[in-house]
């Protein structure tokens, strides 16, 4: 690696590493969980999230005409952009973020993003929505317990995969491996997305063990119903010739007697 090589590696490992500092990024959480944290705030607002995507660093996840959509971060020739939008490029991360909120602030738009009608999805054209980054959500936004800034500022300068050397015990090494220290409202928030998810898993649960006893009683009633209908009704029976048929066997039988 040349001088200046090593140079522009070391810039961009700081530009990533400044970000951790910046309320607007909340770290390795899943877009199911940045979904819900922008479910109930207005368009335009945003957070930056690593990306899931292995061959990415950074995603957005933000709100337009009240929808929660997520877009990738491209990083390319040392400047990040919004793929071929050569407009708004910058060769470090937080810098890109504030000029994309600048340019939104001042009218412009960053991008269009391509958004089926919601009024018929299934046959209007593609309808092209202007996307402008305007509030950017900080996870600074709630006051942070001290045990919470100990492990944030931790886990800044141990890696990963160290922290199971650190000399503490295990309740402690396990508080801090988690993927959600940026925000003790993630912690929150995933509780509550657990407890969502067992009830409507019960619910699920429930409707399924309804359905097969509501089935198991109509199979029943079928059951009933045929062999009801296989044996003959008593007011169906032919009752007066059979009295008669066993009326003339038995005179018969009496006179053959006294004979």
């Amino acid at each position: 690696m040349t001088p200046e090589e090593r140079k522009r590696f070391l810039d961009y490992a700081t530009s990533i590493e400044r970000v951790k500092n910046y309320g607007w990024y909340w770290g390795p959480i899943s877009g199911e969980m940045a979904e819900k944290l922008l479910e109930a705030e207005p368009c335009g607002s945003f957070i930056v999230r690593d990306s899931s995507d292995e061959h990415y660093i950074f995603s957005i996840t933000f709100k337009v005409n009240g929808i929660v959509r997520h877009v990738r971060i491209e990083h390319d020739q040392g400047n990040f952009s919004f793929g071929p939008m050569q407009k708004y490029r910058s060769n470090t991360i937080v810098d890109f973020i504030e000029s994309a909120v600048e340019h939104s602030r001042s009218g412009q738009f960053l991008f269009f993003l391509h958004q089926l009608s919601n009024d018929n999805p299934l046959e209007e054209p593609a309808v092209p929505v202007r996307v402008q980054l305007l509030n950017p959500i900080s996870r600074y936004r709630q006051v942070q317990s001290l045990q919470h800034n100990c492990r944030f500022t931790i886990l800044k300068h141990v890696r990963r995969d160290q922290i199971k050397q650190l000399p503490l015990p295990d309740y402690l090494l396990s508080y801090l491996d988690t993927p959600y220290y940026y925000s003790e409202e993630l912690a929150n928030l995933q509780e509550s997305m657990k407890r969502a998810k067992d009830r409507k898993e019960e619910d699920r649960r429930r409707k399924a063990c309804l359905r097969t006893e509501q089935m198991a009683l109509v199979t029943r009633m079928l059951i009933n119903r045929t062999d009801a209908e296989r044996r003959p009704q008593i007011g169906q029976l032919p009752t007066e010739g059979l009295l008669s048929g066993i009326s003339s066997k038995s005179n018969t039988n009496s006179r053959n007697h006294r004979q």
